[in-house]
């Protein structure tokens, strides 16, 4: 679990890479990581783990601005 935390992060910080290139692209682009994303969020649920709640701990921790969102 210990890059759980940062793959909601980034998935949470990539959303308008991911719009933009799915705009672009079509919507298959960056499929795999949005798979891992729900794939992880299941996981830290499973075991009873707030991700979202836990998001803005990580992200000061990590050193990240505070801003998240919800995925894209």
């Amino acid at each position: 679990m210990v890059a759980s935390g940062r793959i909601v992060i980034m998935w949470n910080c990539l959303e308008r890479v991911v719009a933009i290139h799915r705009a672009s692209l079509g919507p298959g682009m960056w499929k795999n990581f949005e798979n891992l994303y729900h794939v992880t969020i299941q996981n830290m649920a499973e075991q009873n783990v707030d991700a979202l709640g836990a998001l803005p701990r990580l992200r000061e921790k990590l050193g990240l601005p505070a801003e998240s969102t919800t995925g894209a």
